[in-house]
């Protein structure tokens, strides 16, 4: 996606910015505003727009995203992945470079935002998330935050094409510096994946949350699963 269309995307989703900002319950705004120094986020990943509900869900701390060292070598995007401190990282493999830069993130006091799952979902449901993240959590020894993103599954699938409609992002404060010290690798690890499991087509139905654009694709089969993408037009 070029520098134009990221302008336009992320001006007309500034009402619904101010729409999450304001709808953070009580956990969300202690997680957010009253915690102190070093911040770990760890975000669901439905869609390729969930950078911009993320950085809704933070208003107020300047955070830093983790993403794979293929979209630098984007020349329309390179640009924007260096202004906004954006942490490199090899994907779907073990990187140790990344982690160094991720501990010296939050060892000088920022705010680091990972998605786990390393990749937008294929069918709407959370791809696999690596042991390894529970031992990060544990090294790094801060407070967690896991963020609950919703709609960004239709709203901007990997496939393709922009479509309006409700997104919903929910921050909450997971592990304490405390908690962390009183927790194996196993538990945290277990606790990451119940706070990170999604569905975006039982969210659709619960809702009632309706998209609307061009480009809908429907009955798309990928590794042969079918993906349907409800829009209304």
């Amino acid at each position: 996606m070029d520098q134009q269309m990221v302008t336009r995307y992320i001006a007309a989703k500034r009402a619904l910015f101010d729409k999450v900002y304001g709808d953070l319950n009580a956990m969300q705004r202690q997680a957010v505003f009253t915690t102190e120094g070093p911040l770990l986020v760890l975000a669901t990943h439905q869609g390729m727009m969930d950078f911009l509900l993320a950085f809704a869900a933070l208003r107020g701390r300047k955070a830093q995203f983790v993403a794979t060292m293929r979209q630098f070598r984007n020349p329309k995007l390179h640009w924007f992945y260096v202004r906004m401190g954006v942490i490199p990282k090899v994907q779907f493999a073990t990187d140790p470079r990344c982690v160094m830069n991720i501990l010296r993130v939050l060892k000088g006091g920022g705010t680091v935002v990972i998605f786990p799952a390393g990749q937008t979902s294929m069918w709407g449901v959370p791809g696999n998330i690596s042991p390894a993240m529970a031992h990060l959590v544990k090294k790094a020894g801060v407070p967690v935050c896991t963020l609950g993103l919703r709609g960004g599954f239709f709203a901007a699938p990997r496939f393709g094409g922009l479509r309006f409609g409700p997104t919903e992002a929910r921050l909450d404060l997971t592990f304490t510096p405390d908690q962390l010290k009183g927790l194996s690798e196993e538990e945290i690890f277990a606790t990451l994946q119940d706070k990170l499991d999604f569905n975006e087509y039982d969210w659709q139905k619960e809702t009632g949350a309706t998209f609307k654009g061009s480009h809908s694709i429907d009955g798309v089969y990928t590794n042969g699963r079918a993906m349907r993408y409800v829009i209304v037009r």
